[in-house]
């Protein structure tokens, strides 16, 4: 009530601009704290829930897709292999890594961190070995050249600058020879 005389006494008794003023303002409000409290935490509850159902439907596409990565850690000697991941969300791709990955997460929602880290426990052979709230055009918490793969799925298509983004993805990279891509 306190807005409305307010509003009232700013807009000089101006019934309808009062009114206009307390629905704008309203609407702003509720548009901040959809944005910041409610949309990240309903996003999280619905890319958990559909997860499963799109990664059955995807299964075989997605173990082709990722054959590359096994690839990639023969010809590194059958070592570890770094994998950054953008957008990794709920963990979905974990399943398709190679036994000894590393991967190094990077998410913008905060609350996709608790969903992450119980499905990586159904991949003891694969660890998290940092997990960062960052953008896919801003990823300056990795280091250049430190990575053996990117993966990123669902993602590109919701970045604001994919230039940028195609940058930071080039600028982590480890230097690789010809040999590693496939045109397949």
């Amino acid at each position: 009530m306190a807005v409305v005389f307010l509003f009232h006494r700013v807009f000089r008794g101006s019934r309808t601009l009062t009114l206009s003023a307390v629905a704008v303002a309203s609407s702003v409000a509720l548009a901040v704290l959809w944005r910041t409290y409610l949309m990240d935490r309903h996003t999280v509850r619905l890319i958990t829930q559909l997860a499963p159902d799109y990664d059955q439907r995807m299964a075989r596409r997605k173990r082709r897709l990722f054959d590359g990565l096994h690839q990639i850690k023969a010809e590194l000697g059958g070592e570890r292999i770094v994998i950054l991941e953008i957008g990794s969300g709920s963990g979905a791709n974990f399943q398709y890594y190679p036994d000894g990955a590393q991967i190094i997460c990077i998410e913008r929602n905060r609350l996709f961190e608790q969903p992450l880290r119980a499905s990586i426990s159904q991949r003891p052979a694969v660890e998290i070995s940092q997990f960062h709230i960052a953008s896919a055009e801003d990823m300056r918490v990795v280091a250049s050249n430190s990575v053996d793969a990117v993966v990123s799925t669902k993602v590109l298509c919701c970045v604001t600058d994919v230039d940028k983004c195609l940058h930071e993805i080039l600028r982590v990279l480890k230097p690789v020879s010809f040999s590693r891509f496939s045109l397949a």
